[in-house]
């Protein structure tokens, strides 16, 4: 008897030992319940109230202009200021010159401003700037650095750039009155990728880079021609090293890869750009992330790719329509959770796109442009100004577009030649003068014509957009030109105009209204 109540007590032990995690587990979930992200609840707007976010596109502001007493500056400053939220993409860097100088790769247009800019920035209403752009890493490490503490001693939310690439792919965040604004950076025109940091080495500073591969449509006996080209002339395409020149053209039957390019054969003239297995998705989980963590996500990209017409006889011929790969990763975007998705870069203005109830950019244009009172100033460049006819621009434009020349010496294109001052054919030759004649010849009016977007919100939900043409001044005088100011009669007309044409093809319709684009969503 005394043996089976001992066996008894044995397996009663047992019992409550292997029931015992179980009830503990659930005791514990009646007086602990886990933080969780619910993507459905998560992915939503959460914004409560009204909300305004204006947004702009390029910015190269080397002199102070907040403080101007000009009505019309002042009158496009307000509309920044008075957002809930102003964001735009800060094309340069900011540094005491003799900081970072030695670090300048000279390898193409400069921009470089005092740390004043900085303040003059934040006094004209900015609070998100993207730094992800083709300028990141133009005065190299040094001067990404000093970009960035000024930036942050203002108070301007950056994104876009990093340490290392994880960091740079992350989104900043910014909290103000109306709630959590997260804000993600990206670019295709890169000079100094951010990379990965890994067991041996704390990662490269740099960009967040997003790698696009272009597919070139050409006629079938132009692609004919490249492979009679390489068999005639298997010279005629080097590589870096005498191994091979497989690296620089690759028959591969249906295509033809040339150097960085595909060429493909087809009936019209057409580009088709495709991104890098894997850093969709990845951006798409950066978005997400950023959305489960803040109220409202702005993404954006600074991007110089674009499209040519069916009948071009150029490359440089541009169409307003937006590459493909542009228009999937605006769409990746927001299905992940961003409300508003902005680009720029082109430098010109494209259509407004109203995807899920949220408002795509294709491109905003440029902002502020005065690269003209930048301190750096190479003296060579004297002796390649005189090359160039006045107001031919510079070697570095793809060719003219439809407007004309660039604003060289204050007047515009059909106006006449530049004026020139009396030392304009030899030694002499002014700064101004130089700036420019080298200036690209492919940056005509249009260039310095472009939009402030204000979009309104309530309860989460997009109500209207306001679009409020830009004069850069692209007719002088040369001190004003590249410094904003609200535009008027004609020029606000033909600025809304192109943006209402653009727009079109996403079904969005642009009422003007006086001189305001208005986008009213239902």
């Amino acid at each position: 008897m005394k043996t089976l109540t001992i066996r008894l007590s044995f397996v009663a032990l047992l019992l409550v030992l292997i029931a015992w995690e179980p009830l503990t587990s659930w005791a514990q979930s009646q007086r602990y319940q886990r933080v969780m992200v619910v993507p459905d609840r998560d992915i939503q707007t959460t914004l409560d109230g009204e909300f305004t976010i204006a947004a702009v596109g390029d910015v190269v502001a080397i002199r102070p202009t907040s403080k101007l007493e000009v009505p019309e500056v002042q009158a496009v400053y307000s509309l920044l200021r008075e957002a809930d939220v102003s964001f735009g993409n800060l094309e340069q860097n900011i540094a005491e010159p003799a900081k970072v100088l030695a670090e300048n790769d000279a390898r193409m247009f400069q921009a470089l401003a005092r740390p004043q800019i900085a303040d003059d920035l934040r006094a004209i209403g900015f609070d998100l700037m993207n730094f992800a752009n083709n300028h990141t890493t133009h005065f190299g490490l040094a001067g990404l650095r000093e970009t960035m503490n000024h930036m942050k001693r203002v108070g301007i939310v950056t994104a876009g750039w990093g340490r290392n690439l994880a960091e740079a792919q992350r989104a900043k965040f910014l909290d103000t009155p109306k709630g959590r604004i997260g804000f993600l950076g990206i670019t295709t025109n890169s000079f100094r990728d951010a990379r990965h940091a890994g067991e041996d080495s704390p990662g490269y500073a740099g960009a967040n880079a997003l790698h696009v591969q272009r597919t070139v449509t050409i006629a079938q006996e132009a692609l004919d021609a490249l492979r009679k080209a390489k068999e005639i002339s298997p010279q005629l395409f080097p590589g870096l090293y005498p191994i091979t020149s497989a690296r620089t053209f690759r028959d591969e039957g249906d295509r033809i890869r040339l150097y960085d390019e595909y060429y493909v054969a087809g009936d019209h003239a057409h580009y088709s750009y495709s991104i890098r297995s894997g850093e969709l998705e990845t951006y798409a989980g950066e978005v997400r992330n950023a959305k489960y963590l803040s109220d409202f996500v702005v993404a954006n990209i600074h991007s110089h790719h674009w499209q040519v017409p069916d009948n071009a006889t150029s490359a440089s011929t541009e169409t307003r329509e937006p590459p493909d790969f542009l228009v999937e990763l605006a769409h990746a975007a927001i299905d992940n959770g961003a409300d508003a998705f902005y680009s720029h870069g082109e430098g010109e203005l494209r259509g407004i796109e109203i995807y899920k109830g949220k408002p795509i950019f294709y491109q905003l244009g440029n902002f502020t442009r005065q690269p003209f009172f930048q301190e750096i100033f190479n003296p060579e460049f004297r002796s390649m100004a005189r090359r160039f006819p006045a107001g031919g621009g510079g070697p570095r434009g793809r060719g003219p577009r439809a407007g004309g020349g660039p604003p060289a010496g204050g007047r515009g294109a059909g106006g006449g030649p530049p004026a020139r001052g009396p030392g304009a054919g030899g030694e002499n030759l002014t700064r101004a003068e130089v700036q420019g004649m080298i200036y690209p010849v492919n940056h005509g009016r249009e260039y310095f014509e472009s939009v402030v977007a204000v979009s309104h919100y309530d309860e989460g939900a997009l109500k209207q957009i306001r679009l409020h043409p830009v004069d850069l001044k692209f007719d002088g005088p040369f001190v004003d030109i590249g410094t904003p100011h609200l535009a008027s009669g004609e020029i606000a007309q033909r600025v809304l105009e192109t943006i209402r044409e653009a727009s079109e093809p996403f079904g969005t319709e642009v009422r003007i209204a006086g001189d305001v684009g208005i986008i009213e969503i239902n």
